[in-house]
């Protein structure tokens, strides 16, 4: 109770009174082929000299020029809330979506094991690009991941009422291929039209991302 009540739209309680209790909630990841499970599909290289491989659950995203990555673009509005989440190794790697504090930083050169590293971000509309990509301070790129995933808070619970990051960390577990539901008792009310949309993918470079 307390911190997981909060206010959905309407679309996505389909009736349901305000108030009323339901065991589980449907959640959206913005980004398709987000563990790279099918290759390069739906993502956009910035340059010919990327290059990703995925062995098992393991993606390993590689260039011989810096702040080389993938990205495609993403369906938002100026201030939507967006979850980003992302289990890597934390070397060399620039993810988010956006510019500036819009994505993670990761700038050192030291670890070897997976962590799972999250963000809550506001979007500006300085780029609709959701992006993995070498840190520009080192002169190769070498990035592992399993996954990264994106998800509009605002489009799922309303203006106003979107969760914490730390709401997020302890209901949002895993991978999410598409839509999935969580299963958490929540109190919710109708607040109105969900305008959920999904994005189209465009090629993109460094200069377009402002870096």
């Amino acid at each position: 109770k307390g911190a997981d009540v909060i206010e959905l739209p309407n679309i996505a309680i389909n009736g349901i009174s305000p108030k009323t209790k339901i065991e589980g909630l449907t959640l959206v990841n913005s980004i398709k082929n987000g563990d790279f499970s099918n290759g390069r599909s739906s993502w956009i290289a910035n340059t010919s000299n990327v290059s990703v491989v995925k062995t098992n659950n393991d993606v390993n995203i590689k260039s011989t020029t810096p702040q080389d990555g993938y990205a495609q673009k993403i369906v938002a509005s100026i201030n939507d809330l967006m979850y980003i989440s992302a289990v890597l190794v934390p070397n060399n790697v620039r993810l988010g979506f956006g510019q500036g504090s819009e994505s993670m930083f990761f700038t050192t050169n030291e670890r070897t094991d997976f962590e799972h590293s999250s963000k809550v971000v506001s979007y500006t509309g300085a780029s609709n690009l959701f992006f993995i990509r070498g840190y520009a301070g080192f002169g190769t790129v070498d990035i592992k991941l399993k996954y990264a995933q994106l998800i509009n808070l605002t489009q799922m619970f309303g203006k106003g009422n979107e969760p914490t990051k730390e709401w997020c960390d302890r209901h949002i577990k895993g991978y999410i291929d598409g839509m999935q539901s969580i299963q958490t008792p929540l109190r919710v009310k109708s607040i109105g039209e969900n305008k959920f949309s999904f994005n189209n993918i465009h090629a993109f470079s460094n200069a377009n991302l402002g870096l």
